[in-house]
């Protein structure tokens, strides 16, 4: 990544959060009621959305065909 004050090299991994640190400040700050505002918005916008993407005709299935 670079160096530090004394000149010695630094790796991404001495200053990459781990899992656990990573989830803990998520289960501390992000709460539902930030996950429902969200995605009522996106399903706001993405019924109001753009006229070419609703205009695709898709047909039922597990897959899609290509």
């Amino acid at each position: 990544m670079g160096k530090d004050n004394e000149g010695k090299d630094v790796f991404l991994r001495e200053i990459w959060p781990s899992r656990e640190e990573v989830e803990a400040l998520a289960d501390k700050i992000i709460t539902p009621e930030m996950f429902a505002e969200n995605y009522t918005r996106k399903i706001a916008v993405g019924k109001a959305g753009n006229e070419k993407w609703h205009s695709i005709v898709v047909k039922g299935g597990l897959q899609y065909e290509w």
